[in-house]
């Protein structure tokens, strides 16, 4: 099994969110007065940003897409499986049920 890359993050308050990425002014000068070193008031909204991030599954890929995703790219695996000298069929067809 690989480690998990690039989890499926979703913020717990998009509230937070907003106000780390565009804080209004009184909340600006508030951080400057509490925490008057730039790297320290950058580590802190890092770690509030950490905190407000929920790990949730991701949603499968419908049946519907994968095929649809299947036929679209049909064309660009073939060529690819040509410069590689690979078979990339197992890429464009239909998956079977275990």
């Amino acid at each position: 099994e690989f480690p998990v890359v690039d989890a499926n993050m979703m913020p717990r308050s998009t509230t937070v969110v907003r106000l780390l990425r565009r804080p209004p002014g009184s909340v600006s000068r508030l951080a400057r007065i509490f925490v008057p070193d730039q790297g320290a008031r950058r580590a802190l909204g890092r770690r509030l940003q950490s905190l407000n991030v929920d790990q949730r599954p991701r949603t499968p890929m419908s049946p519907e897409l994968r095929r649809a995703l299947q036929h679209e790219f049909a064309d660009d695996v073939a060529r690819l499986g040509e410069l590689l000298g690979r078979d990339l069929s197992a890429w464009t067809t239909p998956a079977t049920a275990a």
